[in-house]
């Protein structure tokens, strides 16, 4: 079990520091050893985590699952741009529009155009997410928190889909 706390430790350090590391803009070699550092600490936990009593492990999976989030949160958006087209639908929708109607670089949404809008990919096609998805860009747009907003969302759905996995283990165990 303490190999586990080791491996658990390490990731969350390692998540630290990779959060640091893409908010302070360094350079690729660092970032690149740190996410290998929290790969190897992952794969360890995972090989000692089937070998453990199930009543012992599971809070800690939780614990770092939820932790991790944390963490990350303030990390900027490194790996996909679509959080501000989310940001940008809903925002469109606050103020009226459709966004399957209107694509961003609609002529009538030109008052709205702010930051956000420069960052959104593929101006010119408009909305391709499904009707339920749309309703969460427009609760996020309403907030009023920015694109951030999406990471607290899709973090909570994914501790969710964490507990129901856990819920569905225990049953099994």
């Amino acid at each position: 079990m303490n190999r586990l706390y080791i491996c658990a430790g390490t990731l969350l350090a390692a998540l630290a520091a990779l959060c640091w590391l893409l908010t302070t803009k360094s350079d690729g070699p660092w970032v690149l050893s740190v996410m290998m550092i929290a790969v190897a600490a992952y794969l360890g936990a995972l090989h000692l985590v089937g070998s453990l009593d199930w009543k012992q492990t599971r809070w800690l999976i939780l614990g770092v699952a939820v932790a991790g989030r944390i963490i990350l949160l303030p990390a900027p958006f490194v790996l996909s741009d679509d959080v501000y087209r989310y940001h940008w639908e809903g925002t469109i929708q606050m103020s009226g529009f459709n966004p399957y109607v209107h694509p961003p670089d609609a002529p009538e949404l030109e008052p709205l155009r702010d930051d956000v809008w420069n960052s959104v990919a593929h101006q010119y096609v408009p909305s391709i997410y499904p009707p339920l998805m749309l309703r969460l860009f427009h609760l996020g747009a309403f907030t009023g928190m920015g694109p951030s907003v999406f990471k607290l969302f899709f973090a909570a759905f994914d501790l969710a889909a964490i507990v129901a996995e856990l819920r569905l283990a225990r049953q099994r165990w």
